[in-house]
């Protein structure tokens, strides 16, 4: 309900990000703000939410008096589900992964250009 939420959350936390500015913010900042969100609405739920964490590949998702989620060795039972598909790595159709030069994963900046 509130279009600001995000950036609001920034500049309070300015002092674990201070490099950052706000025209592109890495997607593991913005999955920290998503994951305190979440513990937050958990925790005001006083037990009335109950969270799963599955890192495993969905493979089908079955609607059925709520969701079964597939996975290669388990079958799990939810009332709902959010799908996160974390990082892709980059395609690279100029065959440079073989240079020097090439970076395929720029992060953590620091750490890859020292």
């Amino acid at each position: 309900n509130n279009p600001d939420h995000f950036r609001n959350w920034l500049r309070n936390n300015k002092s674990y990000f201070p490099f950052l500015c706000e025209e592109y913010i890495p997607r593991k900042i913005y999955g920290q703000y998503l994951k305190e969100n979440l513990q937050n609405d958990i925790n005001r739920s006083q037990g009335q939410i109950h969270f799963s964490s599955v890192h495993e590949e969905a493979l089908e998702i079955i609607e059925k008096q709520g969701y079964i989620v597939k996975t290669q060795n388990n079958n799990y039972e939810f009332d709902m589900v959010l799908l996160f598909t974390g990082h892709f790595h980059s395609k690279d159709p100029y065959h440079l992964e073989e240079s020097p030069c090439y970076i395929e994963n720029p992060y953590p900046l620091i750490q890859k250009l020292t």
